[in-house]
């Protein structure tokens, strides 16, 4: 599965994007899919309300098909009742004089009206028809002009060839208003039994139809009714209709999607075969959907909102991401230019925050790594100077300056003598046991210095001041040896030659030391030649680095200082420097507060 989602990982088609394009990349997938899962739920709901119109649609066209049968067998029944009437089987079989005809004539349009109410209420007229010559037409609502009536007798004569059986026959259109919705036609019995060749044929009135069709119309539909010949029978309501599609009716119910100009209309239909009719529903698809319609407003709505905060989470989210992901970074560039105390915040329990755990870890690897470096090279430094301490037998130094010191003291020169004494407790000073990494008072390091300076005092007679101002609460603090001194020596070697001295100028070395936020502060002042800009640059660039990078340029005094402090106390700690040019040099040496003897090695 794995080497599977590595094949289609898309990201990877795009490795110049940012990680929060990459994940923008992926959210408008997912967008898209569930605006195609909605759109796929919203057409399947619309299916599922299409398909439960058409189910009450058919469970409508079979009760209104049940309805009509029923009422067509009430029909057939009352008409047996008309078939047995005496006056009507008399006219049937009566072939004599025409006066006698016409009088069973009117006995039979009055019994039709009498002792039938409910086949004159359902129908629209009558005919008892006997050869196209000889008939009996029976209308009480309107007078139909007798052509109009022989064209009718003629036209059922011509369908009707087996008078033997009773069916029913669908009217052609010209009659369709006349002579009623649909024709029942059935053998006219004689009184002596049922052969004859006479036939009744009573002609269904519309309101047979309008009684039924009214009681199951519902708003915005069409219930209509034709019949095989594709004549409309009967619609409510009373309008035309909008085409009927024969051709797409292949059983005996059904439905389909008829497209016009206004709109789809969705149209079920029922055939009944027995009377030659089809029922038909129609409802526009607009009507169906227009409570649906609302609710897909409502639903693309809650969709967008939905989408919307989706996408502020989205952003809020990555930007999260994002912003840790900088973190780490940052964390990284800090770490490259030799900030080894910065790490990374770990607030969370996420993959970022593991990272950043494992960041961590390797930083003070790192840091562990490097320390282990820098002691060797410290030791390795302590080695070359015990080295070069040992070309010299100390005691035999010592032992020598103090034979001269001692051969002054008797020719009475006392200058010498202080000059060499002072010489002695430097070489001792420097030289110790300890080797420059050792940890001693700050007290013995002013002490160092002032010796020092006794010595150039001599050798510049009275032209240089030297004023100290030392807090006494940090002279008992401790701290590696040899940090001030070399700054001093520096002053001389650079500050107060050549040019300096040929100007007969008093040179003025200004020592301060005081406790400055929670550090020792040493602040070594100058008026000597100071330095041009260029090379205060570069030295100040210098002290900025890191002790483990690699330097081109010489070693001097206060670098030495600088690297050191560094090296052993970190590097929040150690010297900067501040010169002009013919108006002196300040440099600043910044310590730890160490109380206690702290093993670095």
């Amino acid at each position: 599965m794995q080497k599977l989602l590595d094949k289609i990982n898309l990201i990877s088609l795009f490795p110049n994007l940012t990680t929060r394009q990459k994940m923008i990349l992926t959210i408008f997938p997912i967008i898209a899919v569930f605006l195609f899962s909605s759109y796929v739920a919203y057409n399947a709901i619309l299916e599922d309300l299409q398909n439960r119109i058409i189910r009450n649609n058919m469970q409508t066209l079979e009760i209104v098909k049940n309805e009509i049968e029923v009422r067509i067998d009430k029909f057939e029944n009352e008409v047996i009742n008309l078939l047995i009437d005496k006056t009507l089987q008399s006219y049937v079989d009566y072939t004599g004089p025409s006066d006698i005809e016409s009088i069973l004539k009117r006995n039979c349009y009055s019994n039709f009206f009498h002792n039938t109410p409910k086949v004159s209420y359902m129908s629209r007229n009558m005919c008892v028809i006997k050869n196209l010559d000889n008939y009996l037409y029976i209308d009480s609502n309107e007078r139909v002009p007798s052509e109009f009536v022989s064209r009718f007798v003629a036209n059922i004569l011509n369908k009707n060839s087996d008078i033997y059986s009773r069916k029913y026959i669908n009217p052609d259109k010209e009659f369709l208003n006349s002579f009623g919705i649909l024709h029942f036609v059935h053998p006219a019995p004689k009184l002596t039994g049922y052969k004859t060749d006479a036939f009744i044929v009573i002609n269904l009135a519309q309101s047979f139809l309008a009684n039924i069709l009214s009681q199951f119309y519902y708003k915005d539909s069409t219930l209509y009714v034709i019949d095989y010949n594709g004549n409309l029978i009967y619609s409510i309501p009373n309008k035309p209709i909008t085409g009927s599609n024969l051709d797409a009716i292949n059983s005996k119910n059904g439905y389909y999607v008829l497209d016009t100009s206004s709109g789809d209309i969705l149209t079920s239909y029922m055939v009944i075969d027995r009377l030659g009719w089809i029922i038909f529903i129609q409802i526009p698809l607009n009507v169906i959907f227009k409570q649906v319609n609302i609710h897909k407003q409502i639903f693309l709505l809650y969709n967008s909102i939905a989408i919307f905060f989706s996408l502020i989470l989205f952003y809020f989210t990555t930007s999260t991401i994002t912003k840790r992901i900088a973190e780490i970074s940052k964390v990284m560039e800090k770490v490259k230019n030799g900030e080894m105390s910065s790490r990374f915040q770990v607030r969370y329990k996420d993959e970022i925050s593991v990272i950043g755990s494992r960041l961590n870890d390797m930083i003070e690897s790192i840091q562990f790594l490097r320390f282990d470096i820098s002691r060797k090279e410290m030791r390795q430094r302590e080695a070359e100077l015990i080295a070069l301490q040992s070309q010299i037998n100390p005691h035999f130094l010592y032992n020598t300056l103090e034979t001269v010191r001692m051969i002054a003291i008797n020719n009475d020169d006392v200058i010498t003598s202080d000059i060499i004494h002072n010489l002695a407790k430097l070489f001792r000073y420097t030289i110790g046991k300890g080797g420059v990494n050792d940890i001693v008072y700050i007290k013995n390091e002013i002490e160092h210095v002032k010796i020092y300076l006794n010595i150039q005092k001599v050798r510049f007679d009275e032209s240089i001041e030297v004023e100290m101002d030392i807090d006494e609460k940090i002279m008992n603090y401790k701290t590696i040896k040899l940090i001030l001194q070399p700054v001093v020596e520096n002053i001389f070697i650079h500050g107060f030659s050549g040019d300096f001295c040929s100007l007969r100028r008093k040179g003025i070395i200004i020592i301060t030391g005081k406790n400055e936020d929670s550090q020792i502060k040493f602040t070594i002042e100058d008026n000597g030649k100071g330095l041009e800009k260029s090379k205060l640059m570069e030295i100040q660039n210098i002290l900025s680095r890191s002790p483990y990078e690699l330097r081109n340029s010489r070693t001097i005094g206060i670098i030495n200082v600088n690297e050191r402090i560094k090296l052993y106390y970190g590097q929040n700690y150690g010297v900067s420097i501040d010169s002009e040019q013919q108006v002196g040099t300040c440099v600043t040496i910044t310590l730890p507060i160490i109380k206690e003897d702290l093993d670095y090695a």
